[in-house]
């Protein structure tokens, strides 16, 4: 345990200032960001991003359906040789 006042206890109650004002600066930023506007969202670029992600899940899906489809063959193509 640190002793009150001890070069460790500084150190903590140093860094956690630090911590603190960067906590600040950082809800200031954000406080000057949504002031700007520039927080506003285009709800279009979230349907576009959707809609990418829909397309890759259907071509990862397909793509895994047709390497399983691809391992029954293969082992029918052992099984029956």
């Amino acid at each position: 345990m640190a002793r009150p006042g001890s070069l460790h206890e500084r150190d903590i109650s140093d860094s956690a200032r630090s911590i603190q004002t960067a906590i600040v600066r950082i809800e200031a930023a954000l406080a000057d960001d949504a002031a700007a506007g520039v927080m506003a969202r285009d709800p279009r670029r979230d349907d576009d991003r959707l809609d990418a992600l829909r397309l890759a899940g259907w071509v990862a899906g397909v793509t895994l359906l047709l390497i399983f489809l691809l391992g029954i063959l293969a082992y029918a193509d052992v099984w029956f040789d």
